[in-house]
């Protein structure tokens, strides 16, 4: 039987990409397929004792035939579909890396890699087709694996003795013939990958284990920020990887592949050596500044560095270079930081370095030159990092170094603290601490540090939304925003806050509220007595001769001078200018209860409040003035009565219920010779006086005469009873 293959019908299960010659793309497989072509295709004829005979070698197809059971034995083992062609295209998108890989992992190159196929595949097939060995007959693993590794062959000529020229396989097939031996070397390949995925597992778990937290004071620090945990995803190149979809999907020359598996192994290598160092250097017996860590109000947050390591080495530097004695309390003050980097700033690096290293010297005297070598590479990236830092002491400083400060001294930018009251800030967040006075201090910081020049009401409704800030600190920033945007600022705020009395107060202290009827009827129980009385000193105009008309805030100005203490009221209603506004404006309002009614003034309460405050002759004369202002300018002056109801009895008829146009018994609390000793005793004259006492004498002499000229005149032209009442003319 003669089995010719065309070349046309070789094939190549991984297809070689046109664009590998374009860009330059020979991965590790083209190379070894190429390799392998100029290896076996130069050879002519090979035959089994004239059974059968070929010219060259599919390599395509010997390739194809040996993936199979492999790609076949990968679908079974993670429980993947290998029925229809897009299931076989799919496994060899996912076997593709892990052969790149095992190629460049078991040889130096891809034209050893073909030599060994040859040698274990042509060869070792050429040799068990010369023993009698033809297409259909098998040959176990071990007897492969026996001839390859001893050169023995006893067991393969067992196995072909048996089957006594029987072929019970395909004998149409001349690929099946070298299917075992491409399986066995394809299976290596994988094997290899997979060995050293887990052998970068272990050592990164083994890694990890060295690497636990520090225990500073309440919280832990990360040992260390440089962290193997990335070398994982190296690892799982080396995995089968069913999220692949088609052949190729990341093209890598053979250097890529050595560069890849050179540098994971550097990296792990150097990694190993880094904790080395750490654990001879005194890390865990060190104690740390009280104020340098602490627990943050997120819990696992701290103000603080990020990772313990990084901040020894930053502080031991900055102690080296100001020339500091060895301590176990590995800290440096605010002026310490900025002096530090300022001499840094003035040394060759090597120096810096050099003297860094003296004090880790001392602080580990024992430890080795290669170690010493390590510290001093990280020693030297770490100093020209630290030479660009900001001198000031900022926010960022303390995730660089173990900082005593108090919260107060650390600067804080105006984008920083804007950031964080709005809620767009994460590094400041985690610096708030727990305890209560010093999150006080930082917010203090934080809030002064705030750029309210540039707050806007919006910007004040994210900030009341956030709630990062406390409002009282906002109250106090209102006073800082200018005048043409504070008012819509302070609209916001109030709208949408519940004002305390520490804010009110804020705000008032401050001068960014003024007091109107509105706020004083919104925040009555809140307010001061100063509050109240500095308010209705306000609302009484200074010019006498022009009231105010105040009647919707009359009940207002009532309750706020029932609050203050007897000193007070007696400082606004003694002030002789005040009078005809008390009189007519205020008091005019109680001249019957319905007006007590309507301004929800407790009758009761305010008897009390006459009695013990404000004085029952000051509130006779002012309850008189309002009638005695009337008289003077407009009933002695009227020549003629429209109604018999505007006339008006002489003084001392008052008292008599039906001589009065008020209820003088309900007001004065009085009836009978009671009620009318209170009209002899303050006469009307005298009551004019004491409304007019501002005024200078001379003046108000003018102004008595023609009063009395003008009452004598009404008597004269109206009688001293009162009038019939009579229809209007």
């Amino acid at each position: 039987m003669t089995f010719v293959p065309s070349n046309e019908e070789m094939y190549f299960l991984v297809p070689r990409p046109e664009v590998d010659k374009t860009f330059g793309i020979f991965t590790p497989f083209r190379g070894f397929l190429d390799a392998l072509d100029d290896k076996i295709n130069h050879k002519e004829t090979r035959t089994n004792h004239g059974a059968v005979m070929w010219r060259g070698y599919p390599v395509g197809l010997l390739i194809g035939f040996g993936l199979m059971p492999v790609l076949q034995r990968l679908a079974q083992k993670h429980e993947q579909s290998f029925i229809t062609l897009a299931d076989q295209s799919r496994l060899m998108a996912v076997a593709d890396p892990l052969i790149q890989a095992g190629l460049v992992l078991r040889y130096n190159s891809m034209q050893e890699a073909a030599e060994d196929f040859v040698r274990r595949v042509i060869d070792s097939t050429d040799h068990f087709l010369s023993l009698g060995w033809r297409p259909g007959m098998t040959l176990s693993a071990a007897a492969f694996e026996e001839w390859e590794k001893t050169a023995i062959d006893q067991l393969a000529r067992r196995e072909i003795a048996k089957q006594r020229g029987q072929a019970s396989g395909e004998t149409f097939v001349a690929g099946i013939v070298w299917q075992r031996s491409v399986a066995l070397f394809f299976r290596d390949l994988i094997v290899a990958s997979q060995e050293k995925a887990k052998s970068w597992f272990l050592k990164i778990q083994e890694l990890k284990t060295r690497v636990s937290p520090v225990r500073c004071g309440r919280t832990f620090l990360p040992l260390t920020v440089q962290s193997v945990q990335h070398l994982a995803s190296k690892a799982r190149r080396l995995e089968p990887d069913f999220s692949k979809l088609q052949v190729n999907v990341d093209l890598y020359n053979e250097m890529w592949w050595r560069e890849f598996f050179s540098g994971t192994e550097r990296i792990l290598h150097h990694h190993d050596l880094w904790l080395q160092a750490l654990e001879a250097l005194p890390l865990r017996s060190c104690r740390i500044a009280r104020s340098a860590v602490e627990e943050g109000e997120m819990g696992d947050s701290v103000r603080g560095p990020s990772s313990f390591v990084e901040a020894w080495f930053t502080t031991q530097a900055l102690l080296a270079l100001l020339g500091r004695p060895l301590s176990a309390v590995v800290s440096v003050r605010v002026y310490e930081y900025a002096q530090g980097l300022q001499i840094l700033s003035r040394f060759e690096r090597n120096e810096a370095v050099s003297r860094v290293m003296d004090r880790i010297a001392l602080l580990a005297p024992g430890i080795s030159e290669t170690l010493k070598e390590v510290i001093r590479d990280h020693l030297y990236d770490l100093l020209k990092e630290m030479s660009q830092w900001d001198k000031r002491p900022t926010i960022d400083m303390q995730a660089k170094v173990f900082l005593d400060a108090r919260y107060g001294e650390i600067i804080i930018s105006p984008r920083e603290a804007l950031d964080y009251a709005i809620g767009n800030d994460v590094v400041l967040s985690m610096q708030i601490p727990r305890g209560t006075r010093n999150r006080a201090e930082m917010y203090k910081n934080i809030a002064e540090a705030l750029p309210w020049e540039e707050v806007d009401a919006a910007t004040m409704h994210a900030m009341i939304k956030e709630g990062a800030i406390p409002l009282v600190m906002i109250a106090r920033g209102l006073a800082r925003i200018p005048l043409e945007r504070r008012g819509p600022c302070l609209d916001t705020f109030l709208s949408f806050i519940m004002v305390d009395k520490e804010i009110l107060r804020t705000l008032i202290d401050d001068r960014t509220l003024t007091l109107t009827g509105n706020l004083v009827e919104r925040f009555l129980d809140f307010l001061s007595a100063n509050d109240l009385k500095n308010w209705i000193a306000r609302l009484i105009p200074k010019n006498s001769k022009s009231l105010e008309d105040v009647r919707g805030q009359v009940h207002l100005v009532l309750k706020a001078l029932m609050r203050l203490p007897l000193q007070d009221v007696h400082e606004l209603l003694d002030n002789p200018r005040n009078r005809q506004w008390w009189a007519q404006e205020v008091f005019g309002e109680l001249y019957d209860k319905q007006g007590f009614d309507h301004l929800d003034i407790s009758l009761p309460v305010w008897r009390t409040f006459v009695l013990e405050v404000m004085g029952e002759d000051r509130w006779i004369r002012f309850m008189l003035t309002g009638t005695v202002l009337e008289r003077e300018t407009t009933t002695y002056v009227s020549l003629i009565l429209k109604f018999a109801d505007d006339y008006r009895a002489p003084w001392d008829r008052l008292h008599i219920p039906l001589m009065s146009e008020l209820d003088w018994s309900f007001i004065f609390e009085k009836e009978g010779d009671d009620l009318a000793e209170i009209f002899r005793q303050y006469a009307e004259e005298d009551i004019l006086a004491w409304a007019h006492a501002d005024e200078p004498l001379e003046v108000f002499a003018d102004r008595l005469r023609l009063f009395l000229d003008n009452r004598a005149g009404y008597y004269v032209r109206f009688g001293t009873t009162p009038p019939t009442p009579f229809d209007e003319e």
